[in-house]
């Protein structure tokens, strides 16, 4: 499924300290994640801030979730 979105304005971000947070996560985790390509940024900034949506984490979540349960 791909996603247009117009604005950033159209979208809830928050930053990766945020994000690990919601996730109950390290941050170094979080990187982790990203560089194995399981959760990769809404947009990175020229100065390598992350941002992620908490549309992008709950459905990570989601998808852990259902995981645990199948295996």
């Amino acid at each position: 499924m791909n996603i247009t979105i117009s604005t950033m304005d159209d979208v809830a971000t928050m930053l990766s300290t945020k994000a690990a947070k919601y996730l109950g996560i390290s941050v170094q985790m979080l990187r982790k994640l990203h560089k194995q390509g399981k959760l990769v940024p809404l947009l990175v900034l020229e100065d390598g801030i992350r941002l992620y949506s908490k549309t992008q984490l709950d459905n990570y979540m989601r998808e852990k979730s259902n995981r645990l349960v199948d295996s």
